[in-house]
């Protein structure tokens, strides 16, 4: 429960910004965050429409400039989160793995957390702040064509901007051989930095 606090107050901020995400609704003392049975208990809107079975490149222009909004409205917010699979989680659970392997996929995994940490200096003039952190196509529903909302918002945290771009233009607009078709590319990523563009189509972040 000690990180709730975070959601609660994040998709709040966002809400009253006009973003649609799921919000607590409060009781009349203004209290969002309840127990029940000894578990965060929170009381939300439920959202019209559903997940898509295939996109187009109008879904994907959609989602760009929503997230472009889900940005801007969450770059001033206050509190801060750090990612519970950042660069202290995959260093620790790197050790713990490449201890169990045979010497050779040891030192590739080892090469690999040293290329992370290396891109993560090289990166430190990337914008940063409230990332939705898991915004891969089912966590947003579709009423028919036009989105209506973005959800599961439990992976959000503070983190350069620049991975949620990746997770976007690697899910939404990839092809089943991996490679990225351009037609759903090009409207997703009209609203991105420019300056970022590049390296956000050519990070492949796992789905948790």
């Amino acid at each position: 429960m000690d990180e709730m606090p975070y959601f609660v107050e994040l998709t709040t901020w966002l809400a009253e910004r006009g973003i649609a995400v799921p919000h607590p609704m409060q009781d009349r003392n203004g209290i969002a965050l309840k127990s029940l049975k000894q578990r965060p208990t929170l009381i939300q809107p439920r959202f019209t429409g559903g997940h898509l079975a295939q996109l187009t490149p109008d879904h994907c222009a959609q989602i760009g400039q929503a997230l472009a909004r889900f940005h801007n409205a969450g770059n001033d917010f206050y509190m801060q989160r750090q990612a519970h699979r950042g660069v202290f989680w995959w260093r620790r659970e790197s050790a713990v793995i490449a201890s169990q392997l045979p010497p050779e996929d040891a030192e590739l995994l080892r090469n690999e957390v040293a290329l992370f940490d290396t891109l993560r200096e090289e990166a430190s003039d990337l914008p940063m702040g409230a990332i939705h952190g898991d915004l891969f196509f089912d966590n947003a529903l579709f009423d028919g064509d036009t989105l209506s909302a973005i959800i599961d918002l439990y992976n959000a945290c503070t983190g350069y901007l620049l991975y949620d771009l990746a997770i976007v233009a690697n899910d939404w607009c990839v092809n089943p051989d991996g490679s990225i078709d351009s037609e759903r590319k090009t409207p997703c990523c009209r609203h991105m930095p420019q300056n970022g563009l590049s390296r956000a189509v050519s990070i492949k972040p796992g789905h948790n």
